[in-house]
């Protein structure tokens, strides 16, 4: 992890700047991607069981034919009119050999475009509560940290007190702006989404967590009655946990005294597929990905099709031949993958080109106390290592592994090499297997 090589300019105020990787893409352009002849649609993401394919090999399907079902919230809708071809298995997320579905596309019946911004004239005072709900179970929207179907986090949530939903547009690094460019390019159908989920879940109140000195829509917040609220240009700010800290150490949000009054966070991208699936009727067929780094010639920002491989975006952005590796997430807390095997999933945000990789060696823990200092969550993460090692997992839950953002900075910064999140996120996942 960390294939940053330059240092952090730490300020010991809980937080670092981090310094640019490469070039960001720029917030006004959003390119479109040509068409593929084939797509490898994923029926899978974050270790979940596969869907069930509900079609043939070499049935024709038409743009937004259900092709597979996986319980609530899991459906994978064609993209686009083609054949349905073999199953065979790509890298996803970062996890490798996970089942894909193949399409072979139709270039005369593709989808026409991404999305038309301009003004939503419909509001979500206008749908009721049950159709949206069905529309959202069957729009087939995950959670990009896990890939849960946000249907299935609705209804949890419809059991507590929601008191405050944010939208997260802080960026995790400078170069991977790409919630900064979605709002840019589409702040009404953002806010829109972001007013029927308060709607839908009865909270008393929206806020737009954005950076300062971005030039964010007033007059379109309004109309929606969401609170626009600049925070700390200090990174990362992408995790949610993160955002929540900052917001009530702004003074913007209560802290945290009683258990029943809960906020909830919620993408920039989720909340542009909320919107085009209730107003538009639209399943979640897209991707908008960004590909970043000192490893590309073009940063951009690409709309793409869930199940294009990833060298057609890679070649979009042209990406340099002495490229050292490719990850998915970003520079700090992205996974390495195969480029050639890794296909655009429902969850797919962010890849990072790198054309310098550091290799260190990794040493023992020096208890310099940096990656202590600096973790936005305030827990000691080579604490969390030590217990990992002696496999004493309930204490490292009760010492706050819970409270871990999996942000990357203590990886980032220690001097010794030790992939302390890589760890970290093990613990996690050996934890919740034993549940």
């Amino acid at each position: 992890m960390g294939f940053l090589t330059s240092k952090a300019d730490r300020d010991f105020a809980r937080g670092i700047y981090l310094q640019p990787f490469g070039s960001a893409p720029s917030l006004d352009t959003i390119e479109e991607t040509p068409w593929p002849e084939t797509l490898y649609l994923p029926l899978t993401v974050y270790g979940h069981a596969p869907m069930e394919i509900l079609v043939r090999e070499g049935q024709d399907v038409s743009a937004h034919t259900l092709l597979a079902r996986g319980g609530t919230g899991r459906y994978l809708w064609a993209p686009c009119a083609g054949k349905v071809g073999v199953t065979t298995t790509a890298c996803v997320q970062g996890q490798l050999h996970q089942p894909v579905l193949g399409l072979q596309t139709q270039p005369d019946h593709q989808e026409a475009g991404f999305i038309e911004s301009g003004a939503v004239s419909v509001t979500p005072e206008m749908a009721e509560h049950d159709k949206v709900w069905q529309a959202l179970e069957r729009a087939g929207i995950l959670l990009c940290h896990n890939g849960e179907p946000l249907a299935a986090l609705l209804k949890k949530l419809e059991k507590q007190n929601i008191t405050t939903v944010v939208a997260n547009a802080t960026p995790i690094e400078p170069t991977l702006n790409t919630p900064l460019a979605l709002l840019r390019q589409y702040f009404e159908h953002v806010f829109a989404g972001l007013a029927i989920l308060k709607k839908w879940l009865g909270a008393s109140e929206a806020i737009m967590a954005y950076p300062l000195n971005f030039p964010i829509d007033i007059d379109s917040a309004d109309r929606w009655e969401v609170r626009c609220v600049p925070v700390s240009e200090k990174y990362p700010q992408g995790r949610h946990t993160s955002v929540l800290h900052t917001l009530r150490r702004q003074g913007n949000l209560r802290k945290k005294r009683r258990h029943s009054m809960t906020p909830v966070v919620f993408d920039i991208q989720l909340l542009l597929e909320v919107e085009q699936c209730i107003m538009a009727g639209r399943p979640v067929i897209y991707r908008v990905v960004t590909i970043a780094g000192d490893g590309v010639k073009k940063p951009g920002h690409f709309p793409a099709p869930i199940g294009l491989a990833l060298p057609e975006l890679l070649s979009r952005a042209e990406m340099y031949e002495d490229a050292q590796c490719v990850a998915d997430g970003s520079s700090m807390n992205g996974i390495a993958v195969d480029p050639s095997r890794t296909v655009i999933a429902p969850t797919s945000h962010i890849f990072t080109v790198s054309r310098t990789v550091p290799r260190r060696q990794p040493q023992s823990c020096i208890r310099c106390g940096w990656c202590i200092d600096d973790c936005p969550a305030g827990i000691d993460p080579a604490r969390l290592i030590h217990l990992a090692e002696n496999n004493q997992y309930e204490k490292a839950r009760r010492a706050g592994l819970d409270r871990c953002v999996e942000c990357g900075i203590c990886s980032y910064l220690c001097p010794s090499g030790l992939n302390i999140m890589g760890n970290i996120r093990m613990m996690k996942q050996k934890l919740s297997s034993m549940i």
